[in-house]
């Protein structure tokens, strides 16, 4: 798949079949989202991969309006920022790296054939707490998101969000 046809594809996806997604694929997906940019080089990232059903039920307790969505997600990477390796600690440059790497962790994922969504954890300081005393999570990693990572069972169209009125060119 060509780049842009990944960005003009990738949809966020509520909807999985419950297949299951092979190490390799998952591979494929955290060097992707290793190779985004981050500040300087930093490298503020930590990824935890979660398989086990008991892990995305714990997921599910901060989400529950997707508790039924994930039933059939075999797995879920939660994306970390490491405030430590982070520039300039304790700023949080770390959430613009983290996402980045998320963005790459979508668009590999919509070229490898497979649906994601982005699960929203930072910067709601109640779902952060939770998510980082459920999975034992050191005090300077702080979870920015979850992405729940399986095979689409929806035919849904991605929608064209493109919008000229958002566009300016030289002044607002």
């Amino acid at each position: 798949m060509e780049t842009i046809e990944a960005i003009l594809q990738r949809k966020s996806v509520r909807s999985y079949t419950g297949e299951d997604v092979t190490d390799e694929q998952v591979q494929i997906l955290l060097k992707a989202a290793m190779a985004a940019p981050t500040t300087v080089g930093s490298n503020d990232y930590v990824f935890l991969v979660l398989r086990k059903r008991e892990n995305i039920a714990k997921i599910q307790k901060f989400k529950p309006a997707n508790a039924e969505m994930l039933e059939k997600v075999p797995v879920v990477i939660l994306v970390c920022g490491d405030r430590k390796a982070a520039y300039k600690f304790p700023d949080p440059y770390w959430a613009l790296d983290c996402s980045a790497a998320t963005e790459n962790i979508l668009l590999a994922a919509t070229d490898l054939g497979l649906g994601s969504l982005w699960l929203g954890i930072y910067p709601n300081k109640e779902r952060t707490l939770a998510v980082q005393e459920a999975f034992s999570l050191p005090q300077d990693i702080i979870p920015l998101c979850g992405v729940a990572i399986g095979h689409c069972a929806d035919t849904k169209k991605t929608p064209d969000r493109f919008d000229p009125k958002k566009v300016f060119y030289e002044s607002l």
